[in-house]
């Protein structure tokens, strides 16, 4: 393999480090301290990468520099959906107990179209920045539509498990497909309070280990969507890092 191929391959790894990091981590530690400091570690190699490979000249440095720390950052918020792990077809009760899987296909459980109830929900908390330390309260507001999804042997005293939201901030309310499954959503503050106050207006209870999807008439499609806004950010940045990591071609060519 020659020079330039192993800055680019080099480049490549060193720019998918922190976003596949941050895309696997944060279903399991939400956007707390620690996924941010494990992040920011992540960001190291990218730099390392840029200064061997970026060509020599300071412009060539300062943009490789640049490219390793900005696109990692401009991935953070792209997701809003689960897009690693296995989407396999199951029963409502198994895809309860699979916390590795990013969706399922349900053959015996639906939106429950009666019992949906569209909320204007609002959540505040107060963020962290990168040393731990607490910001001033923000305040966030949505309408979402909000469907519990149950099996065959539900009834009214069972806490519902597993709830399908719309974000009607996005776009109009849709009919749930009669078929398909779900694709879980990432942890979202709102969106939990959206779902709370959605099932307490239906006077249903809520587990505490309720999961929060998004129906989907084909789980394995939709994961793809999910992702494209990312994929298509890690194309165009190694497009750029092509360009940059042959100056270490033009160096060694004089």
């Amino acid at each position: 393999m020659g020079s330039t191929a192993k800055g680019i391959l080099a480049g490549a790894l060193a720019l998918a480090l922190p976003i596949l990091l941050q895309v696997a981590l944060e279903p399991m530690l939400g956007d707390g301290f620690l996924l941010a400091l494990l992040f920011l570690a992540a960001l190291v190699p990218g730099f390392g990468v840029a200064l061997v490979w970026s060509g020599g000249a300071p412009w060539r440095l300062a943009a490789g520099a640049l490219l390793m720390m900005a696109v990692p950052f401009a991935s953070l918020g792209m997701l809003d959906a689960r897009v690693l792990g296995p989407v396999p077809t199951t029963t409502l009760e198994a895809a309860l107990g699979n916390g590795l899987a990013a969706g399922f296909r349900l053959a015996d459980a639906a939106p429950d179209a009666a019992l949906q109830r569209i909320v204007n929900a609002s959540s505040t908390h107060r963020p962290t920045d990168q040393r731990n330390r607490r910001g001033p309260p923000v305040t966030e507001r949505g309408t979402f539509l909000v469907a519990p999804v149950l099996g065959s042997g539900w009834s009214q005293a069972d806490p519902v498990r597993l709830v399908v939201v719309q974000d009607l901030d996005e776009a109009p309310a849709r009919p749930w497909a009669p078929s398909g499954g779900v694709l879980k959503l990432l942890p979202d503050r709102l969106r939990q309070a959206a779902v709370r106050q959605a099932l307490a207006e239906a006077g249903l209870a809520m587990a505490p280990d309720i999961l929060i999807a998004r129906w989907v008439a084909n789980p394995d499609w939709a994961r793809v969507e999910a992702a494209l806004p990312l994929l298509w950010l890690y194309s165009g940045a190694l497009a750029v890092w092509n360009v940059l990591a042959r100056g270490t071609e033009q160096r060694g060519g004089r």
